[in-house]
């Protein structure tokens, strides 16, 4: 008999001592800030356009120099008008496969969006797009009317947007990302409606299911996530169900973050379980994923990342595991512009030639 690897004890007590929000596509700031996701971003569950003080913050805080031109701070202002407001953001990345006998090396783009926001009536309706010009050709990623209180503790979203769950990584290939298809890939269209009196927050998002396609049933996609936060640290939870004729899936988990002097934290931990009618051999038992991350801020502006990706696909399949880690470095040089660079080694199944890779990649990054 064959005995099974158990959960990376190590890397589970790792996640489980951030004591088991939802953020950004960059949530180590969040939580190295201490902010919610919407003091920085005008989608209120994180990603997408900057609000006034993110765009502050990415101009003023996060650059390692800040740009003097004729005397002057070189800034930008996002508002055409004080009802119409834009950004961006443009990620160029060039990737090298490091295998014996393997020499592939090309360049991507792995994000280009124009972002939107129009408001009707201030601190009450607005229209928000955010519009994928690249890679591929255009289509909203997101785009709704978002009502809202004052303040923003409270906001209604209905058209095509991005589903709450989890800690919203910017890296898709993170299986808590990939494998739960909670990414920058998948929107869908419904309605969203968060709160966030004091430190708590919850949102909830009811949605077709079908990744922005249409609906074929009665039955609709759920989402949804909490969380709490403090100074220096924070907890939360997601779940999420969807059935569909033939299939019905159910995830849930746990996620926070922790800030310890220039160490931020971030974990992970989630199940999946998928159920298949009338065809028993794909029902082969839950998935599990962890995701581990540690940032350092090394200097003014410059973060160094380690990360670790655990998944289970299967639990009733031996010997099926497959693991990600990942360091890196990623500047922010000045406002605008930040650059990464990320050495990454997977481990899978030595059957699965193309999963047992190491990657160099970088990236140029540019943003307002």
């Amino acid at each position: 008999m064959i005995r099974r690897p158990a959960i990376p004890v190590a890397a589970l007590l790792a996640a489980l001592a951030l004591a088991i929000p939802a953020a950004d596509a960059e949530p180590f700031l969040a939580v190295r800030t201490g902010l919610k996701c919407a003091a920085c971003h005008v989608n209120g569950t994180g990603a997408g356009m900057r609000t006034a003080f993110g765009t502050n913050y990415s101009q003023t805080i996060l650059p390692r120099k800040i740009q003097i031109t004729n005397g002057r701070r070189t800034v930008f202002d996002p508002g055409f008008a004080d009802d119409v407001k834009v950004g961006g953001d443009l990620r160029l990345q060039n990737r090298s496969v490091l295998q014996p006998g393997e020499d592939a090396n090309q360049f991507e783009f792995t994000e280009g969006n124009i972002y939107a926001e129009i408001v009707m009536v201030p601190d009450f309706l607005a229209f928000y797009v955010d519009e994928s010009v690249a890679p591929g050709g255009a289509s909203a990623r997101e785009a709704f009317v978002l009502l809202q209180h004052t303040q923003r503790q409270f906001f209604l979203k209905a058209g095509r947007m991005l589903l709450p769950f989890g800690l919203r990584l910017w890296d898709d290939d993170a299986f808590i990302r990939r494998s739960t298809g909670f990414n920058f890939a998948a929107q869908d269209l419904g309605v969203e409606l968060a709160w966030r009196p004091g430190r708590a927050s919850a949102a909830i998002a009811v949605t077709n299911g079908t990744n922005g396609g249409p609906d074929s049933n009665r039955e609709k996609q759920v989402a949804l996530v909490l969380s709490h936060m403090y100074e220096r640290f924070r907890f939360g939870g997601s779940l999420m169900t969807n059935q569909a004729p033939l299939s019905r899936r159910l995830a849930g988990g746990a996620f926070a973050g922790a800030r310890l002097g220039p160490l931020t934290l971030l974990g992970e931990f989630d199940v999946i379980s998928d159920d298949y009618d009338g065809d028993t051999r794909t029902n082969h038992g839950d998935a599990r994923l962890l995701y581990v991350e540690a940032n350092i801020l090394a200097a003014k502006g410059v973060n160094v990342k380690f990360a670790y990706d655990w998944l289970d696909p299967y639990t009733d399949v031996d010997e099926d595991e497959r693991e990600m880690f990942r360091i890196g470095v990623e500047p922010f040089l000045t406002q605008f512009l930040q650059v990464r660079a990320f050495y990454r080694h997977r481990k899978a199944p030595p059957q699965l030639d193309a999963e047992n890779t190491d990657w160099l990649t970088t990236e140029l990054h540019v943003f307002f």
